[in-house]
């Protein structure tokens, strides 16, 4: 923003949600989620994180903390599907044997604000050896 539009309405908000904007979510939902994620004082994950030890060509993690091999996956509707569910079993299968924990969440998760998502994050992150102190 430019000096010019100091005093128009909504400039401080316009500027605040700039910093939040990052390159790599492929829907607002995942966006959304990262957002709680952040909110709750979590660690900032990193946006479609390439799994290439799990098998090379694997199609990365929406987000991930890859310090502590924490991988999340947002499914939208195309993961319902028969097919697609069982190549996401199978790809979730191959990270976990790869030391990975993957996290899956979906439009139910949303329904109550991702609470119960962020606070499982949370919870794994914790496991996996993550202080709060970290991520401030």
């Amino acid at each position: 923003m430019t000096d010019g539009s100091a005093g128009v309405r909504g400039v401080q908000k316009a500027q605040q949600a700039v910093t939040l904007i990052r390159v790599g979510a492929d829907s607002p939902k995942e966006t959304e989620f990262r957002l709680a994620l952040l909110q709750a004082g979590l660690p900032e994950p990193q946006l479609q994180y390439p799994l290439n030890d799990v098998q090379p060509g694997t199609r990365p993690a929406d987000a991930a903390y890859p310090d502590y091999r924490v991988a999340i996956k947002y499914d939208g509707a195309t993961h319902f599907s028969p097919d697609q569910a069982r190549a996401d079993q199978r790809r979730d299968n191959r990270a976990v044997a790869a030391g990975w924990t993957v996290l899956r969440f979906n439009v139910a998760d949303d329904r109550e604000g991702f609470a119960t998502a962020v606070n499982h994050v949370r919870s794994v992150l914790q496991a996996r050896g993550w202080q709060a102190s970290e991520s401030q």
